[in-house]
């Protein structure tokens, strides 16, 4: 389908962390099928994130710790919102 296709094109270069798909979700496939730089990408993020936390020389919540709240997400914990103070 051409329409689609297109459609498809105009979000490849999009990164979005708020998928409401988040749980179904299968961009390193599953079981078998999963894909081989899966643990690499995963490994590359990780040492981004502490990299750029690295940047900071201090970080604080921006509300009492009761203010935070969680969602369930697959085997994890998140964060809708986390509001920080950093420096």
């Amino acid at each position: 389908n051409p329409l689609l296709r297109c459609r498809l094109q105009s979000l490849a270069d999009q990164i979005r962390l708020d998928r409401a798909n988040t749980r179904s979700h299968l961009a390193f496939g599953f079981g078998i099928h999963s894909c081989v730089g899966a643990p690499l990408a995963r490994q590359e993020l990780n040492l981004s994130v502490h990299s750029w936390l690295n940047q900071f020389e201090s970080m604080a919540l921006a509300v009492p710790r009761e203010a935070v709240q969680h969602a369930p997400l697959f085997a994890f914990r998140t964060f809708p919102e986390l509001p920080l103070i950093v420096s």
